[in-house]
């Protein structure tokens, strides 16, 4: 069992939860019989009182539903768990549970009063239930104890609430998030999404950010029995949001900034990506990589991959075999390039910010690749960078790199090179380097001037960085030390300690003079 949060953009909560049972509810009260799940727009019926029949009725209708991610629109349980004080706010977590899924909400005690206050008008609720401020001493600055006997009166009203109806109303799945759980939920108002702002995303080419639970519900609402204009509307309509993530040509994966709950479970959480058959740029930020499937279908297609807080090794992502591999799979914890897919397309890859120690043969398979970005990781050689022709640019800054002197064996043809913030101490090995034009050294530990000696020979140098490391001698004439050295560079190179990280200076500096 793993924790996964449901992540869900900012445009979803208001249309979620008036769609999914006031429309079930209005039809029972009519008396027409439900056949499936439709999740439908509310039409603006409200929370009006209801006699004993039709909520009877409204009962009978949900439970008849075939949810998707749920056997039943019903709670196993639900347990208030603690209290947290924000600057003078109190909160309450409030954990439903459902078939192995638990998940946590927090609410506040207005929030309680508004659900009691529902649930007494049209449920017929106890007012009794719902303490009082003043009972618990809740005015001025609360006591523990009074919080304490608070949490377990209000815990006590929602299991109450729960024990008289096996289904639960809809203020209750409301208040605890619930339809954030399901799939036919999700879907459509990512369809009504795309209904308003499709055309805008593809026409200026947008990237579209999407979380692993909507990429996870697109993929189980495939497989769902139901018509894709399921509910009437044509915002909604599922087979739109199909067509315009087929053509979607930038996305974003990663959790999203304004989760409401986590949920649990011991159910598949990953996603499928070979539905996207124009997609050119991929970031992915925060998420299992083993939950990233269809990578298969990408290799072609892809020319920009970008993956952040999410790596071990390169292969975890760049090593993937073709789907028929499966009837023979390659042994566990081995690499085997000669079955590998190729990165046919993929030019620019952007790994920074994960735990990579090492580069490993697996950039083997990314012919066409001209820039590499393995900054903020914890390598500590550079190695497997030959028979990559058409590589100009690698940044592995912020490294443990130390030694470069076989460097001329490793980069090939690149022109520009990122070493700032290493543990380098000496520049042998780099007299070789010919093509580099740019070179960042800053933050690293060179103390020797005469180390620049070693880059004397370098015909095409115009933009050097030095800037952080302990150079002796430390006076400022240390510069015309470092221009004696360079002598035969010195009308591309200029002393200044004070330049733009490597960044910030991809392409060709319009200057003359360059800065050291």
């Amino acid at each position: 069992m793993h924790a996964l949060r449901a992540h869900c953009g900012s445009y979803l909560y208001d249309s979620i939860a008036q769609q999914w049972l006031t429309e079930e509810e209005r039809r029972a009260m009519e008396g027409r019989q439900v056949a499936g799940p439709l999740p439908a727009q509310s039409n603006g019926d409200g929370d009006g009182a209801e006699s004993s029949d039709n909520e009877q009725a409204s009962q009978d209708s949900s439970a008849a539903m075939q949810w998707p991610l749920f056997g039943s629109p019903t709670l196993s349980t639900i347990r208030v768990t603690s209290y947290t004080d924000r600057g003078g706010t109190i909160y309450f977590t409030v954990q439903p549970t459902l078939e192995g899924f638990h998940w946590v909400v927090e609410r506040t005690f207005e929030e309680f009063s508004r659900l009691h206050k529902t649930l007494v008008d049209h449920y017929g609720i106890s007012k009794t239930l719902l303490p009082t401020r003043k009972l618990f001493g809740y005015f001025g600055t609360p006591k523990p104890q009074f919080l304490s006997d608070m949490q377990l009166k209000l815990d006590q009203l929602l299991k109450t609430v729960l024990q008289n109806y096996p289904v639960p109303p809809r203020a209750l799945l409301e208040f605890c998030g619930y339809p954030f759980c399901d799939v036919l939920s999700i879907t459509q108002s990512l369809a009504v999404y795309v209904y308003n702002e499709g055309d805008y995303v593809l026409t200026n080419n947008k990237a579209l950010f999407m979380s692993p639970t909507q990429l996870h519900c697109v993929g189980r609402r495939m497989t769902l029995p139901i018509s894709s204009t399921g509910t009437g509307s044509v915002k909604g309509d599922f087979g739109n949001l199909l067509d315009f993530l087929m053509q979607l040509q930038k996305m974003k994966v990663a959790p999203s900034t304004e989760d409401k709950f986590i949920l649990s479970s011991m159910e598949d959480v990953s996603f499928d990506l070979s539905i996207f058959k124009s997609l050119t740029y991929l970031m992915v930020d925060s998420i299992e990589i083993a939950d990233v499937q269809g990578r298969q279908c990408l290799t072609g297609q892809l020319e920009g991959l970008d993956i952040r807080r999410c790596l071990n090794s390169l292969k975890e992502i760049l090593l993937v075999y073709p789907v028929d591999d499966a009837v023979s799979p390659v042994p566990p914890g081995t690499v085997d390039l000669t079955r590998g897919l190729k990165w046919t397309s993929l030019t620019k890859i952007c790994f920074k910010l994960n735990n990579i120690t090492s580069i490993d043969t697996s950039l083997q398979l990314l012919p066409a690749l001209t820039s590499l970005d393995l900054s903020y990781n914890y390598i500590e050689r550079l190695e497997n960078l030959t028979g990559l022709p058409n590589l100009k640019v690698v940044d592995l800054s912020y490294n443990k790199v130390a030694d470069v002197k076989d460097l001329h064996l490793t980069i090939g043809n690149v022109s520009k090179l990122a070493l700032a913030h290493n543990l380098i101490t000496s520049l042998e090995g780099l007299d070789r380097c010919l093509s580099l034009a740019y070179l960042d050294l800053s933050s690293n530990q060179i103390a020797e001037v005469s180390e620049m000696g070693h880059l004397s020979g370098l015909p095409v140098l115009e933009d050097l960085y030095l800037q952080g490391n302990p150079l002796k001698p430390s006076s400022s004439s240390y510069r015309s030390t470092i221009l004696t050295y360079l002598a035969s560079i010195a009308d591309k190179v200029f002393p200044n300690l004070l330049c733009q990280p490597f960044h910030a200076v991809l392409s060709k500096n319009v200057s003359s003079k360059k800065t050291i």
